[in-house]
């Protein structure tokens, strides 16, 4: 069988893609949900209510998130295997809402 140049290209990307894809798994084969953790200006339960549907259609179903706002910093806390920090920064902020990545 022969390959024309595009399908030697074809064939780089997709081996490359699944070597991506495989690298944020575990010993199993399933994919590692991250743990991102956000300092807010989410203070009430009725400011994270109207934040719901944002973070909501941000995330798949199987991926979680929540606020502790008893926490000095009004805590977000996501875990998640496909949301970049970033993306969810920028939503909250889009919103009028101040969020910024903590690191360990």
């Amino acid at each position: 069988m022969k390959f024309t140049t595009a399908g030697k290209a074809m064939c780089i990307c997709v081996h490359l893609a699944q070597n991506l894809l495989l690298s944020g798994t575990d010993k199993y084969g399933s994919f590692m949900k991250t743990v991102l953790v956000f300092k807010t200006s989410v203070t009430t339960t009725d400011k994270a209510r109207l934040v719901k549907p944002l973070l909501d259609n941000l995330m798949d179903t199987s991926e979680k998130w929540n606020f502790d706002l008893e926490d000095c910093d009004n805590i977000l806390r996501v875990e998640a295997v496909s949301v970049h920090p970033s993306v969810i920064i920028k939503n909250l902020q889009n919103a009028g809402f101040g969020c910024e990545e903590l690191k360990d």
